[in-house]
């Protein structure tokens, strides 16, 4: 039928006659879960939820019986409620005091409609959508958010959102002036083109959310790692400044790490090794299908004032029988040598050659890696334009300067192998030695530095002996 006003007008001696609308007629426009989205890593046995109702007649409606069954893992659950007043033309918003249990994992059927005995038109009545409770992200986890969808700021928002383009993340805002950004605008990404920056502008605790599923995993035999990029845009200090891991959603959170702690406010930082397996087993807790790590943060200005940037997120199982010079030796070998034959004078120049292998038959291929000099030792500085690189971008971020050494490879294919070569001179002092190492940031892979391959061990980095002393076999 038609829901607008049927109207037939006619002028005749000055006569005009509306006919008039059709009235009781209500349905269900909108469901909606209390406190987040339909989607969610965190359902509980008590999920809430509002029906939106919509008055299409004019005339108001009192004592409509509205009902919502939801269909899932757990079998039927329904309830029959009554909503007071519904006034005409209008829409009006129903909570139902009744909770529904979605804690199993899986899809539930939500079901809701209205009951009016003499409602014209019975087909608007109804609504049904479906509900996911979702289990976490598969291990290893390696996000450096390049993927993400949503708007380069989200705002406006005080209850859980999903983050479009990624699995498992969730963003947690505290107040609808909390912001979550994934651009660059503040700080040169460590990877790629996104970060993941939070900040409020006012007090309050902001938080993004990862749920991985640890099931099978132990807190006592299986070493899980969390490792991260951060940056504290001058944020104070705050108890709320932390991040933080529990074992599932019903668990209460444990302090895993303190943003605090940054010692270089305005410059990234990295966490290289929070032992998630620890938290959990001091606190008592246990890994599950929706384990989860919280990044939050809580100040009262907004970004460049205060805030707090992350980027390069890595959770993984450490396998001690993994040599930890590379945390994928089957997908990304990194080597680095001094090229020089002899050893050298306290006033030389130090050639240096590094290997970028990704060998056949390995694992996943890496994608946009990065190789570079982060700290430089204050007995050595790279000598510039002396960059050269058989593949990737050798001009990326200011190279061949006297203060940057970095090469941007868009992907390195099985089998495939890289090498860069540069120079650095070894500045006047009284010493018998210099030592240099790389790092190397694959997008889909955790941080690694190179390794001297020379060396017994893993993990070594470049030492060139001087003077009179024995120079390293090469």
């Amino acid at each position: 039928m038609t829901r607008s006003l049927l109207a037939v007008a006619a002028l005749a001696g000055g006569l005009f006659t509306t006919l008039p609308a059709l009235a009781n007629d209500v349905g269900v426009t909108a469901i909606s879960r209390d406190g987040g989205d339909l989607l969610s890593y965190e359902m509980t046995a008590a999920e809430t939820f509002t029906i939106t109702i919509t008055n299409f007649d004019t005339d108001d409606q009192t004592n409509v019986t509205v009902t919502l069954e939801v269909d899932g893992p757990g079998g039927l659950q329904s309830a029959n409620e009554v909503v007071a007043s519904i006034p005409n033309s209008t829409t009006t918003d129903y909570t139902f005091a009744t909770t529904f249990d979605l804690s199993l994992l899986g899809d539930y059927t939500l079901t809701a409609y209205t009951s009016l005995g003499t409602d014209v038109d019975t087909s608007n009545d109804s609504l049904v959508t479906t509900a996911t409770s979702s289990m976490g992200i598969s291990l290893p986890v390696h996000e450096s958010f390049e993927m993400v969808t949503e708007p380069t700021a989200l705002t406006g928002l005080d209850t859980e959102h999903q983050i479009a383009g990624l699995t498992g993340w969730t963003w947690q805002p505290s107040s609808l002036t909390d912001q979550l950004q994934f651009d660059q605008t503040y700080k040169t990404p460590r990877s790629g083109s996104k970060t993941a920056a939070l900040d409020l502008g006012s007090d309050g605790e902001n938080a993004l959310v990862l749920t991985f599923d640890g099931t099978g995993l132990s807190t006592v035999d299986d070493d899980i790692r969390l490792s991260f990029f951060f940056v504290d845009m001058y944020d104070e200090d705050s108890a709320f400044d932390w991040v933080f891991v529990r074992g599932s959603p019903s668990d209460p959170w444990l302090p895993a790490y303190d943003w605090n702690d940054a010692t270089n406010e305005g410059s990234w930082e990295a966490n290289t090794a929070t032992n998630i397996s620890a938290v959990l087993d001091a606190g008592g807790q246990s890994y599950s299908s929706r384990t989860q790590v919280k990044f939050q943060q809580s100040d009262n200005e907004a970004l460049p004032d205060d805030g707090l940037i992350i980027d390069n997120v890595s959770i993984e199982l450490i396998d001690a029988s993994v040599p930890s010079a590379s945390f994928f030796p089957d997908s990304l070998i990194a080597t680095m040598v001094d090229a020089t034959e002899d050893y050298l004078d306290n006033t030389d120049i130090i050639d240096y050659e590094v290997t970028l292998a990704n060998p056949a038959g390995g694992g996943a291929d890496p994608q946009f890696t990065i190789f570079e000099i982060t700290d430089w030792p204050t007995r050595l500085s790279p000598v510039a334009d002396s960059l050269v690189s058989t593949g990737g971008d050798a001009t990326c971020g200011g190279n061949n300067t006297s203060t940057d050494i970095r090469v941007c490879i868009n992907s390195l294919a099985d089998g495939e192998v890289i090498k860069v070569l540069f120079s650095a001179k070894v500045n006047l002092g009284a010493f018998d030695s210099v030592s240099l190492q790389g790092l190397v940031s694959p997008d889909n892979f955790p941080d690694f530095v190179t390794d001297d391959p020379r060396i017994t061990g893993n993990n070594d980095a470049v030492l060139t002996l001087l003077g009179d002393n024995d120079p390293i076999p090469g």
